[in-house]
């Protein structure tokens, strides 16, 4: 007989989403403090681009622990 795999718990996947959500906006806010003296229409316009970046790499990390510590 296989083990079945745990699903996670609901509470745990909010947990992460919200974690996640925290982690971007701390990322972005620190872009924006690199960019302060730069003009104000660079970071409205790329917004989304930033913000689509950000979340990639924190994917990537969190893919590259998962496979690190297998």
């Amino acid at each position: 007989m296989e083990p079945t795999p745990v699903d996670a718990l609901r509470v745990s996947q909010l947990d992460t989403s919200e974690l996640d959500q925290e982690l971007v906006r701390l990322t972005k806010s620190h872009i924006a403090q690199l960019f302060k003296y730069h003009t104000t229409t660079f970071l409205t316009r790329f917004d989304p681009e930033i913000q689509a970046g950000i979340k990639f790499l924190l994917w990537k990390v969190i893919e590259f622990f998962k496979i690190c510590y297998k």
